[in-house]
């Protein structure tokens, strides 16, 4: 297009328009579009140094050739029943008839024609070519064109296949004017108007325009007019339809020049954009199976507390105990040993113990004997049993949060390289974990660290609980004998501070029990959970990586969108 005879403002505008396009190829090449969208941008952009582009289409029996052939007034196309274009032909102006190739599938044909000088017509193979490839070249070459004349025949109006071309053309922002051709064929004009409303509200349906130029034509009437002077009837509205195309070579042309790179770019944008949003939401699918795999890691940590808690019940009737101790293996057992007792006579002596044997069930044994019996009991068996399970809970739970994995990422195995790549490594745990010797090596942990705690010797854990029961006893046993036997008997406030100092005792080891079984399963969620971590959150961040680029992506987007809707309502404003 030359651009001498431009005004400043047209000339701003269009060095607005270069610019614009220039920074959209940068854009939309940094983002990976495809090479034929970056190919198609390239070609119209260059349009914009070239004459105004009139595409004719239409299917290969509507009268392409014919209608070109009569708006030159020369027979220069190949004209028949039979499809005859099977590539692009670019007619433009030129002193001598002339063919060359200019690529495949397109041909430079160039002819003195003084319309030419203002326009370059191009003539395509059939919406309904004979072969796929004959369609894909008209729209390959389709975005490059400024205005499409549409033509469909009377005889068959608007296809199947002329809609389905008319909706790609739509895509592209293209003006298009329709040509309702060989309406020689019709009886009546009333034929003629029934057919072009016919035509009209079919347009208007299927969203290809609120207001479609229509032109009613005969092309062989029109041309055979042009070249012996045959008569055309009335019906025959090819004057009005060059008119229009004068008209808008005049007024028009520079604006339309200018909209066809912005409805081509406006549709890459839209592609892109569609494809952005497809795949940021594709991606924060994937990323939210790996945030919720990690939620239920959090979840297992929470209900593990429980089990803890389930395990310390064990010591609740210790509790219990201590207070029938106190009253039967301390007191008791002290009066039998006071000298009071001991110093009746025999008689008397044997019948008050007989008496106390009687009523109270209890004998003269060994009070920290007894102390084991009544306080400590089986806790030390118990509480093995009970670790053993807890374990044993512990590492089922586990394996089955990497079965959850394995689960919840098989439906993507072929999917996302990244979630790929987590269930293939909860597959290798799966393999090969030994759940058994797990166990075995956590109460073996626990054992060893309480015996350590204790400053015990090791063996089995109910063993190592034993020696720490031994230790309270004797530490219960020395708080009880620090107080003298009549504070005991009789003052009741030295009898429950005796007690409670017996069962802080008792609760300090019972403390020190738990935070150990804390500590160790506490380490054990946190390892486990880290391995996990460690597994999944190198792809969470590639993930985040990938949501942040796509979500900047998504908003440059949008403001090139933005950008080009006020560059579209300047150019619309040229007059």
């Amino acid at each position: 297009m030359k651009t001498s005879i431009l005004s400043k403002r047209e000339q701003d505008i269009l060095d607005r328009e270069r610019k614009w396009l220039y920074d959209l190829h940068v854009q939309l090449d940094n983002i990976g579009t495809a090479k034929s969208d970056l190919e198609t941008l390239t070609a119209v952009t260059k349009q914009l140094d070239q004459p105004f582009m009139l595409i004719v289409a239409g299917e290969f029996n509507a009268g392409k050739s014919t209608f070109i052939n009569a708006l030159l007034g020369h027979e220069i196309l190949k004209m028949g029943v039979t499809p005859t274009t099977t590539q692009v032909t670019i007619l433009q102006h030129g002193d001598d008839s002339k063919r060359h190739v200019e690529e495949e599938h397109l041909h430079i044909l160039k002819e003195p024609i003084d319309l030419l000088r203002q326009l370059n017509i191009v003539d395509t193979p059939g919406t309904n070519a004979i072969t796929p490839e004959h369609q894909l070249i008209t729209e390959r070459f389709l975005p490059r064109f400024d205005l499409v004349l549409f033509i469909t025949s009377a005889d068959n109006p608007l296809t199947y296949s002329e809609r389905q071309f008319l909706e790609n053309i739509r895509n592209w922002g293209k003006q298009i004017v329709f040509i309702l051709n060989k309406i020689d064929y019709l009886r009546s004009e009333d034929d003629v108007q029934e057919l072009l409303t016919f035509v009209k509200d079919n347009l208007i349906q299927y969203g290809i325009g609120d207001k479609p130029d229509i032109f009613p034509v005969s092309a062989w009437q029109t041309l055979r007019h042009k070249l012996d002077g045959t008569p055309t009837s009335p019906n025959n509205d090819f004057e009005s339809l060059e008119k229009f195309i004068y008209t808008i070579l005049e007024k028009h042309a520079l604006r339309l020049k200018l909209l066809n790179p912005l409805g081509v770019s406006n549709r890459l944008l839209d592609t892109c954009l569609h494809q952005t949003q497809q795949d940021l939401a594709h991606v924060q699918s994937k990323a939210n199976v790996l945030f919720e795999l990690a939620e239920m890691l959090n979840q297992n940590i929470m209900e593990f507390d429980t089990w803890l808690t389930d395990a310390e019940h064990l010591f609740d009737k210790v509790d219990e105990h201590i207070s029938l101790f106190m009253i039967r293996g301390v007191v008791l057992r002290k009066v039998f040993r006071s000298k009071i007792v001991v110093n009746l006579p025999p008689g008397i002596r044997d019948a008050v113990l007989a008496f106390l044997d009687q009523i109270l069930g209890v004998g003269e044994v060994d009070i920290q004997h007894d102390f084991k019996e009544t306080v400590i009991a089986d806790l030390p068996q118990k509480f093995e049993e009970r670790i053993q399970k807890l374990s044993e809970r512990f590492i089922a739970a586990d394996v089955s949060q990497w079965q959850q994995v394995k689960h919840a990422l098989e439906p993507y195995r072929h999917d996302h390289i990244f979630l790929e790549a987590v269930l293939i490594a909860a597959k290798q745990v799966l393999m090969t974990y030994n759940q058994a010797a797990e166990v075995d090596r956590i109460v073996a942990t626990i054992t060893m660290t309480m015996a350590q705690q204790g400053t015990v010797s090791q063996d089995k854990l109910s063993k190592v609980i034993s020696n720490w029961g031994e230790l309270v006893t004797l530490h219960a046993i020395a708080i009880l004998n620090s107080y003298g036997l009549w504070q005991l008997i009789l003052s009741p406030s030295r009898f429950q501070t005796a007690q409670k100092e017996v069962e802080y005792c008792l609760w300090q080891w019972r403390n020190t029990i738990m935070d150990v079984l804390r500590n160790i399963f506490q380490a054990e969620v946190e390892w486990r959970q880290h391995t996990l971590h460690d597994l999944i959150q190198p792809h969470v961040n590639r993930m985040n990586d990938q949501i942040e680029t796509l979500q900047q992506q998504e908003s440059e987007l949008n403001q090139t969108k933005d950008e080009l809707k006020l560059l579209r309502l300047a150019v619309r404003a040229i007059s």
